[in-house]
This record gives C-alpha cells, structure tokens and sequence, in this order.
C-alpha cells in the first residue's frame, strides 16, 4: 500500500486497482506462506513423534546440525534469489528466452558451488561439529547428520534456483504444493526409518535427506 501511494506514476495512470493488485500478491505470496508454515511444524512433528526416544542428544543432534547445514542453504538461496529476481525482470520485460537462459546458468553455478560445500560436511564434519558441541555423543550425532545430509545438497541446490524463479514469475502455487507434500512425507518417514526399521537417529537423517 505504501508502494502504491509514493512511487512516482506512469505517464499512463495504472489502470489496476489496489484490490487488484493485493489479490495478486495474496495469489503469489499466501501459497509461499504456507509452505514455509508447513516445513516448520513438520519439525515441529517430528521432534514430538520420533525424537523422544534419543533425548537431549537427538534434538540437540538435529538444532546443531540444522545450524551447520545453514551454511550451505544461505548461500544457496542467495542466488536462488537473485536467479528469482533476473528471471521475474526478464519475464516482465517480455523476454521468456532470457528468463531460462538465467535458470540455467543458475543451476549450473549453483551444483559448482555445491561441490566444495558438500566436500566441507564429508570431511570436515567432526571439525565443524566441534564448534558447537563438546559433548561426546552429541557431536557423533551431528558428524552422521551432516555426511549424510552432505549427499542431498546438489538437489538442495536445484530445487532453490528453480523453485525462486517459479516464485518470482508468479507461479507460486506448484512449487508450494510440491514442498509442502515432500515435506510431510517425512513425519511419517522419520518414524518408520528411526523406530520400525530400527536405524535410530541415522535413519531419521536419511528420511529428511
């Protein structure tokens, strides 16, 4: 709304009301919200239905490891984000071919900065481990949870830079219903990988990988 009233106007007055142009930031932005909503309170479900067995050191395991592995998804969705941006202005500027020619490029940046990110968790896991925990079992813990994880970050690289440029072009809906699914897929996934089949914490790291 605040855009709405100080931005300078178009020599031609914007034909579209301000109703219309909050629909249409509700049509792209709601789907997003709620993907986001969902991804939390799977945590959140997991955590209550798999994790009280392992106690303190599960989830202690799980926030440590979350933490390291926040490395890796912030400079991810940096470019994801600017991929998003570059795609929507080509896109607006009426120029599909360019808004691809960006998601490609972006996807392969993407799997080359991966590959030095994905060496850091196989090999540097006990060191990065370190940094946040002394206590014997839980940096073992967090050693599986981030080798184990490290194999997913190319997809995790992927799924950022295609999933923004979909957001940015106002296309917010798949890519929120995707998530969303894959998503709860791992509340009970979690369970049965850590307690039926009896993998414990490594099988948990695996259903979320």
């Amino acid at each position: 709304m605040i855009l709405h009233r100080v931005l300078p106007k178009r020599a031609l007055e914007d034909p579209r009301s301000l109703a219309s142009i909050l629909a249409r930031i509700a049509r792209v932005g709601l789907p997003t919200i709620a993907a986001i909503g969902i991804y939390s309170c799977v945590y959140q479900v997991v955590l209550a239905t798999s994790f009280p067995p392992f106690g303190p050191v599960g989830r202690a395991a799980l926030g440590n490891g979350f933490t390291i592995e926040g490395l890796a998804f912030c400079l991810i969705w940096g470019l994801a984000q600017a991929v998003g941006s570059l795609a929507g202005n080509a896109l607006g500027a009426g120029d599909p071919e360019q808004a691809q020619a960006v998601v490609r490029r972006g996807v392969h940046v993407v799997l080359v900065m991966i590959v030095p990110l994905t060496l850091l968790f196989l090999f540097g896991a006990s060191a990065l481990a370190s940094v946040l925990t002394d206590d014997p079992a839980t940096h073992a813990a967090v050693v599986v949870y981030l080798q184990t994880l490290a194999w997913s970050q190319w997809a995790v690289g992927i799924q950022g830079v295609q999933e923004n440029a979909l957001y940015s072009s106002g296309y917010a809906t798949p890519p929120a219903l995707a998530s969303a699914f894959w998503n709860l897929t791992r509340i009970p996934l979690c369970y049965v990988f850590a307690h039926t089949l009896g993998f414990g914490l490594l099988g948990i790291w695996w259903a979320i990988n």
